[in-house]
This record gives C-alpha cells, structure tokens and sequence, in this order.
C-alpha cells in the first residue's frame, strides 16, 4: 500500500493534475487510511516500527505549523531561487518550511497549550498583537499570484 501511495504520488503532476480535483486527493487520503488501520494492526513490523519512529512522530507533531507555513515559504523563496534549481530550490523551501513549522510548535503552539507565562495576564494581548502584525507583515510581502500558467482554474474543473 505504501509503494502504490508513493508511486501515485509520484505520478501526480502536483497541484496541475486535475484528477487531483476530481477525486484523486480523496483515494489517496483513503489509501493512507488503510495503509494506518493495516500498520496499526500488525505491530511488530518493520514499517510499523519505522511509522513510530523519531522522524514521523516529529513531523506528526509539527505537521499543523508545516500545513500553514508550507505555501507562503513557497509562494515568496521558490521564485527567488531558481538559480538553485528544481531540485535545489525545494530542499530549500522544504528545509525553511520544517524550521518555521519546529519555531512554530516551540514558541507559540506549545506555549499556548501548556498555558505558558506570555500566553496569560497582560503578556497575552501583546503577543497576539505581535502575532497578528507578524501575519499582516507577512501577508503584505507574498506576491499576488498570477493567472496563467502553473496555476489551476476553477472553473475548468467541472
């Protein structure tokens, strides 16, 4: 299960396939379903054992951070980049996307859930200030995508 997920990912034209849209992203998040329930039965494997490892845990861990920063890391270094290469430029967004989403975890999600001392009294309202001015920062320096190629229409879908 976990070649076919693989392979279907590889074969996947990214966000430009529009079977993506149609009900591939759906089998595929049903392939990973099964591939757990299957994991999660069989214990002792090696492949139960590598999903419990460090490494998927961790990711486990910092994967809501990495679903907000992935896109605006990408959107604003992987144009900037492209003297890296493709290949290049993607280790690089991938390693920038990883820091921001470990930063993330640490100093505001954790913060936040263990109710740390900036997260309560007076300290709160300036740290969501400072967040806040943070995303309007941010926000202001991704470009405005444009139409054309690389990008998905819609309405094209249908």
């Amino acid at each position: 299960m976990a070649v076919v997920l693989a392979v279907a990912w590889g074969m996947t034209d990214g966000e430009k396939a529009p079977l993506l849209f149609k009900g591939g992203l759906f089998l595929h998040s049903v392939g990973a379903a099964l591939l757990i329930v299957v994991i999660a039965q069989v214990p002792g494997t090696h492949a139960a054992r590598f999903a419990g490892s460090r490494l998927p845990r961790r990711l486990g861990e910092w994967s809501y951070s990495l679903y907000l920063w992935h896109w605006p890391v990408y959107l604003v270094l992987l144009p900037r980049l492209s003297w890296l290469g493709e290949w290049g430029a993607l280790a690089v967004a991938v390693g920038v996307s990883l820091a921001a989403a470990a930063a993330t975890k640490r100093y505001v999600e954790d913060p936040v859930r263990f109710r740390s001392g900036w997260a309560r009294g007076r300290r709160g309202p300036a740290a969501v200030a400072a967040l806040a001015l943070a995303g309007l920062a941010l926000w202001l320096l991704i470009p405005v995508p444009a139409a054309g190629a690389g990008t998905v229409d819609v309405d094209q879908l249908r």
